[in-house]
């Protein structure tokens, strides 16, 4: 399937501090300031033409390992395509290699992509046991159609999903449950930050049985905070004519407050949202983490 795979080597020298001069892959910067991510040191195409999967250095050196997972899946082929998640995912790629985050950046994946890009980043998070002289911190990032099954479980949605019902997710989705597992394999892990924009409305008008927005997590694993843009059971704003979701949006401002721990950036993000939706938006997040994380730390 894949026309090009350059070999993990380069991505295992990149998640300790090789990084790369930075030209961009896109031209120019984006309409909200936001320069696109520099050129990646490490790209897959899928099948699909539109898929993309890369990975980017960070542009700020720490003496911290941290290494997220983006995702945006937006041109859906056989259900209602989104506004934002493209532009929400390379809006938060350029933040997180801003604060030393070595990022796997995928766009419009298929079910495959996604499963490439989760096994990258479970490689990547792997390593982190190797060295224990420093810590670890991993996050993921989605963007794109997300739902719950009938037994509460959530899956996010592939590009190539072609119906969705809440009995057959598993066979046509990716469950979030794999990517809390991958987080989990990190012993020395300070922090584990999940946050998902995708309780949108139902991705297709024949979903079957689909409840409405994403579940209740249930149990949050060690040091994991989960973020959602919405409350769970709840629907997400997805509002045309908007380079960013609303929520998006709020979250890239308040991500470059210094110093500022993330408990703080999510009740902020949590009033905004709230207010511009006039309540019909409402944020939420749980988590175990016992110490402050600190996106911007100086």
């Amino acid at each position: 399937m894949m026309k090009k795979l350059v070999r993990f080597g380069a991505l295992v020298a990149m998640l300790f501090g090789l990084g790369l001069s930075g030209c961009s892959f896109l031209n120019g910067s984006s309409s909200n300031g936001v320069s696109p991510p520099v050129e990646p040191v490490d790209e897959v195409n899928g099948n699909n033409s539109a898929e993309r999967i890369r990975v980017f250095s960070p542009t700020l050196e720490t003496n911290i390992k941290r290494v997220a997972l983006v995702i945006g899946n937006e041109d859906y082929k056989y259900m209602n395509g989104l506004n934002s998640p493209k532009e929400d995912a390379e809006d938060i790629t350029k933040k997180l290699q801003g604060f030393g985050f070595s990022v796997i950046h995928a766009t419009d994946t298929t079910k495959t992509g996604m499963e490439v890009a989760i096994g990258k980043f479970k490689k990547a998070i792997s390593k982190f046991n190797a060295d224990e002289s420093r810590k670890g911190e991993g996050l993921f990032y989605y963007s794109g159609h997300g739902a719950q099954d009938d037994n509460g479980i959530n899956y996010l949605i592939p590009t190539d999903a072609k119906s969705v019902s809440a009995k057959k997710l598993g066979n046509v989705a990716v469950a979030l449950d794999r990517v809390v597992d991958v987080m989990q394999l990190a012993n020395n892990n300070e922090a584990n930050i999940i946050i998902l924009d995708a309780c949108r409305s139902n991705p297709s008008s024949d979903a079957k049985g689909i409840a409405p927005g994403l579940a209740d997590i249930g149990e949050i694993g060690r040091s994991m905070l989960v973020a959602y843009a919405t409350n769970p059971g709840k629907t997400a704003n997805d509002l045309p004519g908007n380079r960013n979701s609303v929520y998006t949006k709020h979250l890239l401002g308040f991500l470059d407050k210094p110093e500022l721990p993330i408990d703080q950036i999510l009740e902020d993000v949590r009033n905004a949202v709230k207010q511009e939706t006039d309540g019909k938006q409402v944020p939420w997040h749980g988590s175990t983490m016992v110490t402050d994380f600190i996106f911007k730390p100086y």
